[in-house]
């Protein structure tokens, strides 16, 4: 059992996934981008129940930091807030859920999955607005904020084209508490992203080719 770091609850080894949050295969673009030594460094991980890290590589939700260290989830695309977590599952038989009853989706109190007993399977991905990523208690890792800022830069564009947000949507910077002084005056000199027009131009265009 693994803890997922989004619902909180331990899940089956089997549905939880370590995600990368800058992605392992533009790991050619990490020094440019969000200046990290290795894409697997615990610092650009995740560990997530499989739908919600499905839903973070779609860019259809984000993380944004605060000052007080709070990681909030946000989530950009509509469509999904009222979807069940477990409608993106394939793995079903993994949380023992063909011992439910089948009319679970019409019940108006929890169903808690027989191979994971805190995890209630009406959950939504609506449900996880605004909830924080939980840690191990006494742990000091924290995920990068460079990384979450790039994810969320990513989120905000693909949001933008597909009219999820308004066209003036934006949100303060967040990226510089994980920079030295050195990496973010290199940043500034080499990124030709340095504005969100051309910043969701190139993320759309890389991450989902043929959107924007």
């Amino acid at each position: 059992m693994l803890l997922c770091m989004v619902l909180d609850v331990r899940l089956p080894s089997s549905v939880v996934i370590a995600s990368h949050i800058f992605r392992q295969k533009h790991d050619g673009l990490k020094d440019y981008l969000v200046q990290i030594p290795d894409v697997d460094d615990v610092g650009n991980g995740l560990v997530l129940f499989k739908p919600i890290e499905h839903a973070f590589d779609h860019l259809d939700i984000a993380y944004f930091v605060d000052k007080q260290d709070q990681f909030t989830l946000k989530i950009y695309n509509p469509t999904i807030k009222t979807k069940f977590l477990v409608d993106s599952l394939t793995q079903w038989d993994e949380l023992g859920c063909n011992s439910i009853p089948t009319d679970w989706r019409k019940s108006r109190i929890p169903i808690y999955a027989p191979n994971a007993p805190e995890f209630n399977v009406l959950t939504t991905f609506g449900e996880l607005e605004d909830k924080t990523l939980q840690f191990p208690s006494g742990s000091a890792l924290r995920p990068f904020r460079r990384c979450l800022y790039h994810q969320a830069q990513l989120a905000r564009a693909m949001a933008l084209t597909q009219g999820w947000a308004p066209k003036d949507y934006t949100f303060d910077d967040f990226s510089s508490e994980g920079f030295t002084l050195e990496e973010e005056m290199k940043l500034l000199y080499s990124s030709s992203l340095s504005t969100p027009e051309k910043f969701a131009i190139v993320a759309v265009n890389v991450i989902h080719p043929g959107l924007a």
